[in-house]
């Protein structure tokens, strides 16, 4: 309980000491959703379709189209519409767009702080290349919202205690209303930290081999039944660390992709390797791991883009302190 007023404590303590700073980041981030007349974000044009066709259904002007009830993939549209409701349909695009950048860069940020204990001020650079990165830019905005609240949500029970729980609680069902693979994302990396804390010794190692059996006995399943449409073909090799969330709009972003890339390998290095002094004060060892080899051998491209949506996710992973996620890897592959 004593811990949990500290962390509440020190949450108020940092928005006090930090609002101007929180501020003004926030401005800056939003300004890209800003500075254009429409957002270009590939499906985002079809979520404004949809909430303009709800409009027109809830006017009756619609007829034979109603609106049918769904429980997932679904928390962005209905944001966007009640605010079309209010504002009219450009300014929401705006305005529900901008609160997910925050919400995603926030969350990750929190997510970050709540691993390494320090607010990661260094990697706000880094996580704002991927609030614009691959997804925004495909405007697969229900997904990117839920990643942004698991976050959240994993931030709250990284170290939780009792009311913890319930305080999470929102964010993972708003997770699972924006979209399945946030919830699940949340509460995958919730089970293995809480079981692997709890195994002794080489038991630890039962979870990440659990994990790649279960990839290894979904690869047999799918790629037996032509029916399943399961794409094995693993393609470049920048699809599958994560740095493919900047290589957008040519080929001059590869670069910016690949830097990132080789700068994580060299944090990671130094975060495995050398000694901690004082229990780690370098930003380099305590959090500034970009992204690290992600071992994909067998992550089916269903759709041909799942692979490098789940790229978004394995970059949030990849922020953190390699030897907090030792064998980590195999699950979020």
């Amino acid at each position: 309980m004593a811990e949990n007023s500290t962390s509440r404590a020190n949450l108020v303590s940092f928005v006090r000491q930090c609002k101007l700073r929180v501020l003004f980041l926030s401005v800056v981030l939003v300004i890209p959703c800003l500075w254009h007349r429409h957002i270009e974000s590939g499906d985002l044009a079809s979520h404004a379709y949809n909430a303009w066709l709800a409009q027109l259904i809830e006017k009756g002007q619609a007829p034979g189209l109603y609106i049918a009830k769904q429980w997932k993939n679904v928390l962005f549209d209905v944001a966007l519409l009640r605010v079309a409701n209010l504002v009219g349909l450009t300014a929401a695009q705006k305005i529900v767009v901008s609160a997910c950048v925050l919400i995603f860069f926030w969350g990750v940020f929190a997510f970050v702080a709540a691993v390494t204990e320090r607010p990661p001020w260094f990697l706000a650079p880094c996580i704002a290349m991927l609030a614009y990165g691959y997804s925004f830019s495909m405007g697969f905005m229900n997904y990117y919202l839920s990643l942004g609240l698991a976050c959240f949500g994993l931030a709250i029970l990284w170290r939780a205690r009792r009311i913890d729980w319930i305080a999470a609680a929102p964010f993972a069902l708003l997770a699972m209303l924006a979209h399945p693979i946030g919830f699940l994302w949340l509460l995958g990396t919730v089970a293995y930290t809480k079981i692997r804390a709890k195994l002794p010794g080489w038991w630890k190692l039962a979870l990440p081999l659990a994990a790649a059996s279960g990839f290894a006995a979904v690869y047999w399943y799918t790629s037996r039944r032509a029916s399943l449409l399961a794409d094995w073909d693993r393609g470049p090799f920048y699809l599958y660390n994560g740095a493919d969330q900047l290589g957008l709009f040519g080929t001059r972003y590869f670069w910016l992709a690949g830097s990132a890339f080789f700068f994580g390998l060299v944090c990671a290095g130094t975060d495995l390797y050398l000694p901690r002094n004082g229990g780690g004060n370098s930003d380099c060892r305590s959090n500034c791991m970009w992204w690290r080899f992600a071992r994909r051998h067998c992550s089916p491209k269903i759709c041909g883009l799942l692979c490098r949506t789940a790229g978004l996710a394995w970059s949030v992973r990849g922020l953190l302190p390699s030897r907090r996620f030792s064998a980590f890897a195999s699950l979020e592959a």
